[in-house]
């Protein structure tokens, strides 16, 4: 993106208006885990959490783990561990529940990581930070807005009556209509290719993300 400063020391990128990356020191040019920012960045992210405008806020500590917190409801670490029978998934809330899950979880799947979060308000929330945090695009800070908040309308040159880009239910669950009968309940919308080319009789090409659910 061009940027319209010289040298910065933070670049903010809006996903949806609901959901902000914050690249720190983006002359580095090479991605970094937490650990090494805080000595000079702990106090923004402090202060980005003390707003009400922030629900979520979430880090990479390393390239299988992400830190989530909340401003009143604590932290938590998000790990994940590739096995030769695939991706498990643990949540620890050790220092605190931010998903509102009930506790910790440890070497669950991805559908089973899907279950733990599907009563919560941030419904598939663990899979989706886990995947989030360790990619190279990735802000060094994720933020995902409280409901109702938009973080870019001061850009915006239509007033919005609604936000979609967060963690939260109200923007992550997609309805979907079906005329037959399911295997079992579709999960993410990257399951949604996988089964229409079942329904349709065609194979399915190798790689996909998502797993068919008729």
């Amino acid at each position: 993106p061009q940027l319209h400063a010289k040298r910065p020391d933070v670049v903010l990128m809006v996903g949806g208006n609901a959901m902000a990356h914050l690249y720190l020191d983006p002359d580095a040019r090479a991605r970094r885990w937490w650990p090494e920012h805080t000595a000079r960045w702990e106090e923004l992210h402090d202060g980005l959490l003390a707003r009400d405008s922030v629900d979520l806020v979430a880090v990479g500590t390393s390239a299988s783990s992400a830190r989530v917190s909340h401003q009143v409801r604590g932290s938590a670490e998000i790990r994940r561990t590739e096995r030769t029978d695939g991706t498990r998934w643990s949540y620890d809330a050790a220092q605190g529940d931010p998903l509102l899950l009930g506790g910790s979880f440890r070497d669950l799947d991805d559908r089973a990581a899907w279950d733990a979060c599907a009563a919560s308000p941030y419904p598939d929330a663990v899979v989706q930070l886990g995947v989030l945090c360790a990619s190279s695009r990735a802000g060094d800070l994720v933020l995902s807005a409280a409901e109702g908040w938009d973080l870019r309308s001061r850009f915006e040159p239509v007033a919005h009556v609604s936000t979609h880009g967060a963690l939260l239910e109200a923007q992550m669950m997609v309805p979907l209509l079906l005329d037959m009968p399911v295997a079992h309940s579709p999960q993410r919308t990257a399951d949604v290719m996988p089964s229409a080319l079942r329904a349709l009789g065609l194979p399915l090409p190798a790689g996909l993300d998502g797993r068919s659910f008729l």
